[in-house]
């Protein structure tokens, strides 16, 4: 299970390394139809594999149109998007994830049939997909201004030539790493706890609609920063009760377990948001690729990290509790990108977030805005 598990995020790793070229040259409309298709294939094959070699690698092409197709569509929607909607992508990206997740484990008890599974997979989404997404005009654009995208070696030289750039990459890239790496960990103890599996995956599915629900308004009120730190205080303060107490109860450990699946799930969504904001527009289509890559290497170890289950139930849970702490007190060292002017070039991102303070607040400054914004509306409507 480790195994195939572990090959399966390989797969998605590497689909975000072409992705990345493939989005650039093509756009982002075929690149997307693209691992959907080698996704769909991946699955439909796999239901006829049973043997150990050809099943490890048929789960490695449906690694290739797994995540990298959730995350290309949400870029994809993000740039359709006027600034301060984004978070609303957040949100529908959250509850549509949610839903699907939870209702996954009874589809799976309803069928009895890991073959039907595997089929039934990717094949709704490419009909979707090829009938009503838009393509951007990305490489039009680039076509038409005489520019030609940078590549990894350039965009890597661009950020280490950058001391403030290069830290808070590093930063948000650790964070989104952890936040990988947390997450996988979660969903693989919860067959390790001695709770019905069917119920365990169908309440951690779930709890996503409140904690989405509860991560927009938080990031447009107290702000990207203080709302990722947040939920990895709350990811620790579950995780260690629940290695550390070693309860008896089901319900109680159920319940620790689900909140601190909520709470990666809060901190995952921001990271997102915040990626997509924090780095210069000349860097940022790679940028995010890499964090997003990063944010895959954390759940492939975070298989590794799951199989120390064998030696002892719950090492994995206080390993995650820790490396939570510890990324909290990182995520301080981010900016606040809530309410502020996107960054365009370089230098606009070596300046970013430098009037900032460590315990920066953007509540009172978030607050303001949206009273402008109202004031604003409302003059439209008498002016009309």
């Amino acid at each position: 299970m480790y195994a195939t598990h572990m090959v399966f995020w390989i797969g998605s790793i590497t689909g975000f390394v072409i992705s990345g070229f493939m989005a650039d040259r093509v756009g982002r409309k075929k690149t997307l139809l693209t691992f959907i298709a080698l996704g769909g294939i991946g699955n439909s094959l796999g239901a006829f594999f049973s043997g150990f070699v050809g099943f490890t690698v048929l789960r490695f092409v449906t690694g290739l149109g797994a995540t990298t197709v959730s995350g290309a569509a949400f870029v994809l929607s993000i740039e359709f998007t006027t600034s301060h909607r984004r978070s609303l992508i957040t949100l529908i990206f959250g509850i549509t994830w949610g839903f699907l997740g939870g209702a996954l484990p009874w589809f799976g008890y309803l069928v009895q049939s890991w073959r039907i599974m595997l089929l039934s997979g990717g094949v709704g989404d490419l009909v979707l997909y090829s009938a009503c997404l838009t393509e951007t005009d990305v490489t039009g654009k680039k076509a038409s201004n005489g520019e030609k995208s940078p590549n990894f070696l350039q965009t890597t030289l661009l950020v280490a030539k950058s001391p403030r750039i290069r830290r808070l990459t590093l930063a948000i890239y650790f964070t989104g790493f952890i936040i990988g790496l947390c997450y996988n960990v979660m969903l693989l103890q919860l067959g390790r706890l001695n709770l019905n599996i069917y119920w365990a995956y169908t309440l951690a599915a779930f709890s996503g609609f409140p904690m989405t629900a509860a991560c927009v308004p938080l990031m447009d009120t107290i702000g990207r920063r203080w709302t990722i730190m947040g939920f990895l205080l709350i990811t620790a303060g579950t995780c260690l009760p629940l290695g550390l107490l070693r309860l008896e109860s089901n319900a109680l450990t159920l319940s620790l377990a689900v909140v601190s699946i909520m709470a990666v799930a809060g901190a995952y969504l921001t990271t997102n948001q915040m990626a997509l904001e924090v780095f210069p527009t000349v860097i940022r289509g790679r940028a995010v690729l890499l964090q997003k890559l990063l944010g895959e290497a954390g759940c492939l170890v975070g298989t590794q990290v799951a199989s120390l289950a064998e030696s002892n139930t719950y090492t994995p849970v206080l390993v995650m509790g820790v490396l939570a702490a510890v990324t909290a007190v990182v995520a301080l060292l981010l900016p606040e990108t809530l309410e502020q002017e996107l960054p365009q070039t370089i230098e606009d991102g070596e300046n970013f977030g430098k009037d900032q303070g460590l315990w920066f607040c953007p509540f009172s400054m978030a607050r303001r805005a949206r009273r402008d914004r109202c004031v604003s509306l409302d003059r439209c409507l008498i002016i009309d």
